[in-house]
């Protein structure tokens, strides 16, 4: 169980979000935080020794991404470069963008 204050603003949103929609202002809190958690983890627990491979790997990005800006396109870098994976075709990692 969890009970927070938030800003007016913050639930006068949740508020409107609720009556528009038809759920409660608990679905879309738990949905909010399910969703960044991650992020959450990443901003305030970056040097943590208990962290698996993937989520420091998922760490090291976020914080590249926030220092510099460059990311990777999705549907035009990293999905055909993972679809060429094992096949005669394979392609090299993609490059950052700016």
């Amino acid at each position: 169980m969890l009970a927070i204050r938030l800003p007016e603003d913050i639930e006068s949103r949740l508020e409107t979000m609720a009556k528009l929609t038809g759920r409660t202002k608990t679905f879309y809190a738990r949905e909010a935080l399910t969703m960044h958690l991650d992020v959450l983890e990443a901003h305030y627990l970056p040097k943590s020794d208990d962290l698996d491979d993937d989520l420091k790997d998922a760490l090291l990005s976020w914080k590249a991404f926030e220092e510099t800006g460059e990311q990777f396109d999705w549907d035009n870098q990293i999905k055909p470069w993972v679809e060429s994976w094992f096949t005669e075709d394979e392609k090299p990692a993609p490059e950052l963008n700016s």
